[in-house]
């Protein structure tokens, strides 16, 4: 029980801060570039939480969307105004999709036995497998999302155009957060050696 209780309070934290600095790099990217540069009906350029998904489903496949909830929830009421794109509703909806996306990615690689567990090595199958899990999940993400959304009667558009950019926002969000991880790794590894 208390590894269960540690892995929620460290993802959930993880997910607020992947949302609060996607929204403050959103915000600092918008002074620096000219404007209309990156569609404001987009996510932030980088989406980080797409990053904190990716990597909780390889970890714990299923079971972390029940310790990324928590997060998401939180950082739904603390940030979800401030994704200028989405109404109240929407920002929910999102939140849930990206839950379940991940680990679906995942599974899928897993089935067609192109997977990669966290018990093995990470060598470059493994980073391979992250990144095309995570794309995976971005596109079947913006796909139900956009199903979702038309469901609810609400606008959306099934156009390469919006599906490029929101994959490409999570898809920078992934690779952040794996380049980061990575200079951790062997920053670690050189204070231990």
């Amino acid at each position: 029980m208390k590894g269960h209780i540690e892995r929620t309070v460290t993802l959930s934290a993880g997910a607020i801060l992947a949302l609060a600095l996607s929204l403050a790099l959103s915000w600092g990217l918008d002074r620096l570039l000219p404007p209309d540069t990156w569609p404001t009906g987009a996510l932030p350029l980088i989406f980080l939480m797409h990053g904190v998904t990716v990597i909780a489903a390889w970890l714990y496949r299923w079971a972390s969307v029940l310790y990324i909830a928590p997060g998401l929830v939180i950082g739904g009421l603390l940030f979800g105004q401030g994704l200028p794109m989405l109404d109240p509703t929407s920002v929910w909806v999102v939140a849930a999709t990206s839950l379940v996306v991940a680990p679906l990615g995942f599974a899928m690689m897993d089935w067609a036995g192109i997977g990669c567990s966290p018990s093995q090595r990470l060598d470059r199958k493994c980073w391979r497998v992250l990144v095309l899990a995570g794309l995976k999940a971005a596109f079947f993400g913006y796909l139900l999302r956009a199903g979702l959304a038309k469901l609810t009667a609400a606008e959306a558009v099934l156009d390469a155009a919006h599906a490029a950019q929101t994959m490409l926002s999570e898809m920078l969000g992934l690779m952040t957060l794996l380049v980061l991880l990575m200079l951790v790794f062997r920053w670690g590894r050189a204070v231990a050696g």
